[in-house]
């Protein structure tokens, strides 16, 4: 005689097995698009004063600054970097970055106050 296994036993078990592999395969997917990011992100130049400051929730909680350059709004997304500049930046300061270049300079009441290398863990 074949004994039945019971299947709401096994559910939780499956069920975070599932999760785990899900977690790791969209970590994965979006850990393969950073260089791609970073290299468009290497490419921008922007100088202008920062308008808005705020953390996305309607969007992964993405740490977003608008920034004001010449009467257009440029978007940027803060969620890679690890050196410190999202945190450290404030809606009114001012802001420098260079195409070419991983560095950012903040300027408050035209003074330099600190500058930044844009660090996403690839270089």
């Amino acid at each position: 005689m074949i004994k039945m296994i019971k299947s709401e036993k096994y559910f939780p078990i499956l069920a975070i097995i599932v999760g785990v592999v899900f977690f790791t395969y969209m970590t994965r997917k979006e850990n393969e698009k950073l260089p791609e990011y970073y290299q468009k992100e290497e490419a921008t130049e922007y100088m202008g004063v920062v308008i808005r400051k705020y953390v996305d929730k309607s969007n992964h909680n993405w740490k977003t600054l608008i920034v004001e350059n010449n009467c257009t709004e440029i978007k940027t997304i803060w969620n890679a970097d690890k050196s410190g500049f999202f945190e450290f930046v404030n809606e009114g300061d001012s802001i420098v970055k260079i195409s070419g270049s991983y560095m950012i300079q903040v300027y408050n009441n035209n003074f330099l106050i600190k500058t930044f290398k844009i660090d996403w863990g690839l270089n």
